[in-house]
Parts: structure tokens; C-alpha cells; sequence
């Protein structure tokens, strides 16, 4: 599940993975806030807050002992339970507006490219079923 104990190189891919999915986590909810703020829907503090949190939450996975976790055997359940975290963030965000085909939606894609970038093939295909089930929601 995770890179082979000692493996350097495969660990710094997955490090860098993390940095990568902590920048576009931030990227995502920094410009979801300004758009809630600029758009001021009904749920306006609802939504900003959903992004505020994402966006001081995402820089503390950067504290996590990285290192020792994309080592552990079952380090890839830290990025699966990451990925699942950002679709229910999603589904919550796309839920409070009950609009089909609301930008909000269009976040449901950022997991999938984040995930197809590096997972294996099975994680992507039960990534993809989770955000396409939150869709259909």
C-alpha cells in the first residue's frame, strides 16, 4: 500500500503528493471563500465557513510526521481517508445549495485529479465511486 520501507525516492513522491494536494486544497478554498463572499448567497456563512476551515485546516497535514507515514505498510490510507474527507467537504458544499449543476459541483473533480495522479487503479476507480455516489446525492 505504501512505498518499501528505506525506498527515499518513492517516500519524497508521496511527501510531495501531500504538499501538492495541501496547495490545491488552499488554491480550491481560498477562491470558494472569495466566491462566497462576492456571490453572497443565502448560505453565504455557511459556505465560507466550510471553505475558512479548509483553509486552516489544510496546512496541518503539512505537521504530520510525513516522513514516517508514506513508510508505514498502510501508509495510502492517510490519502484514501484524505480523498473521502474532500468529497464529503464537497457534498456538503454542493448540498447546501441545491441547485443541480451549481459551480459547487464542479468540485467534485479536484479529488479525482488529485487521486489519478498518483493512486493505483483500484483507488482512483473507488475514489471516482464515492464522488460520483456524492453527485447523484
Amino acid at each position: 500500500m505504501g512505498p518499501k520501507a528505506g525506498d527515499d525516492r518513492h517516500a519524497d513522491f508521496w511527501i510531495r503528493h501531500v504538499w501538492v494536494g495541501v496547495a490545491l486544497s488552499e488554491t480550491a478554498a481560498g477562491l470558494g471563500l472569495i466566491y462566497a463572499i462576492v456571490k453572497g448567497f443565502p448560505d453565504s456563512i455557511a459556505t465560507a465557513g466550510i471553505f475558512l476551515a479548509v483553509l486552516l485546516l489544510s496546512p496541518g497535514l503539512l505537521l504530520l510526521p510525513l516522513g514516517r507515514l508514506v513508510r508505514h505498510p498502510r501508509g495510502m490510507l492517510f490519502f484514501y481517508a484524505w480523498s473521502a474527507t474532500i468529497l464529503i467537504v464537497v457534498t456538503a458544499l454542493a448540498l447546501f445549495h441545491h441547485i443541480p449543476l451549481h459551480s459547487s459541483f464542479l468540485l467534485f473533480v479536484l479529488p479525482l485529479i488529485y487521486a489519478g495522479m498518483a493512486y493505483p487503479v483500484a483507488a482512483v476507480i473507488f475514489i471516482g465511486s464515492i464522488a460520483t455516489a456524492s453527485y447523484t446525492l
